[in-house]
């Protein structure tokens, strides 16, 4: 089965149908996404620092339909003791190599974003997913050497209107990398797998 962990821009695209005007074709796509990992069988995981920044995006009167939305639909998964110490680590690996330091100072990301973007990342690796969706270029330079993340496929529909057509729109993610295998051996985590058998 696999497992799989998807930003917040997937599910406030797909199913709060909220978009900037330049994003508005991003609504269809993440329809498309969701769509897809549910008819692949796909377990996606919602971490919860995630849910929370669902929740400050969606109406209030509308936050508990969507808790009950995301339950029933993908698992909710804590930021616990272990996603703590794995979050701790990125965050201070990060520091170190300066990475968090050029992120802040290009202005893109607030201390806090980073780390709720950490959090995130940590809960991923913590949970064994074997791949991280997201469309955030800094979240995926802290993803790096942890945890596989790539943006969502573009689907068909979206390549018609696009006039484009691509030898593989859907190509599989690399194989981590050696890094990043003798990380989740540091951290005692076992190896990410993609499409187990189910029992």
């Amino acid at each position: 089965m696999k497992l799989v962990c998807l930003d917040s821009m997937y599910f406030i695209w797909g199913l709060l149908k909220k978009s900037s005007p330049s994003q508005s074709d991003k609504i269809e796509q993440a329809e498309e996404f969701l769509k897809s990992l549910d008819d692949d069988d796909a377990t996606v995981i919602v971490p919860t620092p995630l849910l929370q920044e669902l929740l400050m995006d969606c109406d209030p009167s509308e936050r508990t339909a969507l808790i009950t939305q995301l339950k029933s639909r993908f698992v909710l998964a804590p930021f616990d003791a272990a996603s703590a110490q794995i979050a701790a680590k990125i965050w201070n690996e990060k520091k170190r190599a300066k990475v968090i330091d050029q992120i802040r100072s290009s202005g893109d990301s607030m201390r806090t974003k980073i780390k709720i973007d950490i959090q995130i990342i940590a809960v991923a690796c913590s949970q064994n997913a074997s791949v991280l969706y997201t469309n955030d270029a800094n979240l995926a330079k802290m993803a790096e050497d942890y945890i596989v993340t790539r943006d969502m496929p573009v689907f068909r529909k979206q390549l018609e209107l696009l006039d484009w057509t691509p030898s593989n729109p859907q190509a599989v993610a690399p194989e981590p990398n050696i890094e990043m295998r003798r990380r989740r051996i540091e951290l005692n985590l076992p190896e990410a797998k993609d499409d187990e058998e189910d029992p």
